[in-house]
């Protein structure tokens, strides 16, 4: 028998639990409790105690140390041209790494022989396969960064905390500054790591495809995960309103003009509290973090090494050319931010539009600069991508120092070009509409054509905004704005079904529960339901929901405690008492 408690809840609940979970953990690793636990548990139960607990957490985070280990020493090798040894190219059987592959789909053998049991095998490998379809894969991955980042934060830094998960609906849309703030630190800053250092590997590495195939797809899976999995899980995520919506939001959010506020209004503020972390580190806690910014600047040594130009011979004529025409190059790019700054400092003192015109020079200037440095010399772009690892590289070393006037602005550049590149995508998904269409179908099909109890949950945020008249039209329009969003779900839903040749694939409209009724109604039953009809006749079902049960309480009772309590051998006959439950 298996008894259990859930909620529908969305990516970010789902997120802080993991979140919350993963620093508790931590600090039990921290205590002496678990340590004497452990020395008093013989080996069968150890293993049973360490993988229910600690363990879990341990694993996740070793998990995501041996991929950043794995990609950055792959890279390592590329760049500095050690692939192979006495002239034997080191690489890695392609064909069998794939076979290989296969022995991962093993862990999902459990999960199928229950279902098995349960509901036969073709229900259970249905099941299975809606899982890896709708992203399941991807999901699980993405977790697995959640517990580990957490989990490392925690034990470097501690500040263990609650973390409310809300009550929030599924099918509410998040929109992309708030999955930003939500991700960027734990997720999507690790995304773009990878994901710049497999590109590197690909353009550097002298492997064939299939052996590069062979040896990053496990990686290039884990960095899909990282940086594509908040926004697949998002509702509405590829529609055309929410992304232009979700634009003109983020742009506000970024922008060096929007200052105080909390997090939600305010990049700089959430950037303060982003790295607030930092502070509480201790020395030997930052000499650990630091060692990643001389991984930077290996990195961008050994690019400065594969672009040709040889630091340490001063002599040769067409090197020291390329050199000093990059170093103009970044000076005029520095000297164009510089101005950009003081222009923005000034600002007040200008006219709107002769800012604004100033601005767009600059911007026009830096692109001519870069599309000119790029075009002349090809290096260039060695060079700057090992600029950029040095930019890293100081991030990180201001960051822990606490000198944080440049960093912040470097911070703010390198996250307003991961929105953008962002932006890019979804903009190209959402103007083709399919992906809207496979997201919704995917995501809410399941949901909405076998049982989702939609009135229930409408009711009871009817009976939320009744309980709290303080709140009464914010509450109503949420209300509203959910039982909309439901509505044009079933509407998709139903579409999709009638152009899949599905007879019977209709969804009656909800009734409307956000208004107050009156009088006595049963207890609550779940509103919504399936006939018991074939899978290609579903209908569901909307009743109209029943209002909320009158209140039976006497405003006039008062409960008072007796002044004296009875003598216990008096109770002495209770059958509580006799078996101990008092």
């Amino acid at each position: 028998c298996q008894v259990g408690k859930g909620r529908d809840v969305g990516m970010q609940q789902i997120y802080k639990f993991e979140a919350k979970l993963s620093q508790g953990n931590a600090e039990q690793c921290l205590s002496r409790d678990a340590s004497r636990m452990a020395l008093r548990l013989d080996f069968p139960r150890l293993l049973g105690y360490y993988l229910g607990g600690v363990g879990h957490y341990i694993n996740s985070a070793l998990t995501i140390i041996t991929i950043e280990v794995a990609s950055y020493l792959v890279l390592l090798l590329c760049v500095y041209g050690a692939e192979s040894i006495g002239g034997r190219q080191v690489v890695p059987l392609g064909s069998v790494q794939i076979v290989l592959a296969g022995l991962g789909l093993l862990n999902t053998l459990p999960l199928l022989a229950t279902l098995t049991v349960e509901r036969g095998l073709w229900a259970a490998a249905r099941d299975v396969a809606q899982v890896f379809l709708s992203g399941g894969p991807l999901y699980f991955v993405f977790h697995i960064q959640t517990r580990s980042h957490y989990f490392l934060q925690t034990l470097l830094a501690g500040g263990a905390s609650y973390k409310a998960t809300g009550r929030g609906f599924v099918t509410r849309h998040s929109p992309f500054d708030e999955q930003y703030r939500f991700f960027a630190a734990s997720h999507l800053y690790l995304g773009v790591e990878l994901a710049a250092a497999l590109t590197l590997i690909k353009f550097y590495t002298e492997a064939e495809p299939p052996q590069y195939f062979g040896r990053t797809w496990s990686l290039w899976l884990a960095t899909i995960a990282f940086l594509l999995a908040p926004f697949w899980f998002n509702p509405l995520g590829f529609s055309w309103p929410h992304v232009t919506d979700d634009f003109r939001r983020w742009c506000r959010w970024i922008s060096p003009y929007t200052h105080g506020g909390t997090s939600s209004d305010s990049w700089e503020v959430w950037y303060k509290e982003e790295t607030a972390v930092y502070h509480r580190l201790s020395v030997s806690s930052k000499l650990l973090v630091s060692l990643k910014s001389i991984l930077y600047l290996a990195l961008a040594r050994g690019l400065v090494w594969k672009s040709g130009v040889d630091l340490s011979d001063k002599a040769r004529t067409k090197e020291l050319h390329d050199l000093k025409a990059f170093s103009i190059s970044g000076g005029c790019i520095l000297a164009i931010f510089l101005i950009s700054i003081f222009l923005d400092m000034i600002a007040a003192r200008l006219h709107y539009a002769l800012h604004r015109l100033l601005k767009m020079l600059l911007g026009i200037i830096a692109l001519a600069v870069v599309i000119t440095a790029f075009a002349t010399h090809a290096p260039f772009i060695h060079m700057a991508i090992a600029l950029y690892y040095v930019a890293a590289a100081i991030n990180i070393i201001g960051t822990l120092v606490g000198v944080q006037m440049f960093v912040r602005h470097l911070q703010r550049i390198h996250d307003a070009f991961i929105g953008l590149v962002f932006f890019v995508i979804f903009i190209i998904l959402s103007a083709l509409h399919i992906f809207d269409v496979v997201q919704t179908w995917l995501l809410f099909h399941n949901a909405l054509s076998q049982g989702v109890v939609v009135d229930d949950i409408l009711k009871q945020a009817r009976r939320s905004q009744e309980a709290d008249s303080t709140s009464h039209r914010d509450t109503a329009e949420e209300v509203r704005d959910l039982r909309r969003i439901v509505e044009q779900q079933q509407r998709t839903i139903s579409h999709l079904l009638t152009r899949a040749g599905i007879s019977g694939a209709s969804l009656q409209p909800m009734e409307d529960v956000t208004a107050p009724e009156t009088g006595h109604s049963e207890p609550d039953l779940p509103s919504l339901r399936v006939r018991n009809a074939p899978a290609s006749s579903y209908s569901i079902e909307l009743p109209k929901a029943p209002s909320p049960a009158a209140s039976t309480s006497d405003p006039n009772f008062t409960f008072q405690s007796p002044a004296v309590m009875p003598p216990r051998d008096e109770r002495k006959d209770d059958p509580y008492i006799r078996r101990g439950s008092l």
